[in-house]
């Protein structure tokens, strides 16, 4: 297959011009799901979406591409963008009528993050978009199960 890193990098120019149906075709034509690292699940995940952003179904979709890619690489800063992603896609996914987002999966996830992301401004402000959407009893278990 191709090079990883060579697809990434034009893939980088496609996104700039907002290809995003390119990229889509470009990453699962070209790559096998296990091949994926977390730069091109978030580019696939950041192009589902873009797509189509009233699309429940690319939504759902490029949620699992997120949470694939967060991990894959858990540690790696592409495995933070994934998790990012992921808590971003979730809060816009829970906008959608009859969706259950399971929110203790996104604060486990956030909570065994390094502690270093913990400390990133990007995360705090995606985690606060899922806070935003918990009613006060949800919130209450929420923070109660750490």
């Amino acid at each position: 297959m191709v090079s990883i890193q060579n697809l990434e990098f034009e893939l980088q120019d496609l996104l700039k011009k907002k290809k995003y149906s390119e990229i889509i075709f470009e990453i699962t034509t070209k790559t096998k799901e296990e091949e994926r690292n977390a730069g091109l699940f978030v580019l696939l995940g950041i192009s589902r979406m873009s797509s189509n952003k009233k699309n429940k179904s690319q939504i759902e979709l490029a949620l699992s591409d997120f949470k694939k890619g967060y991990l894959k690489e858990k540690t790696s800063e592409n495995g933070l963008n994934a998790l990012v992603n992921f808590v971003l896609a979730s809060a816009i996914l829970s906008d959608f009528e009859n969706t259950n987002i399971d929110f203790n999966e996104i604060k486990d996830f956030y909570q065994k993050t390094p502690e270093n992301f913990q400390n990133k401004r990007t995360i705090n402000i995606a985690m606060t978009t899922i806070y935003s959407r918990l009613s006060d009893h949800e919130e209450m278990l929420f923070h109660l199960k750490k």
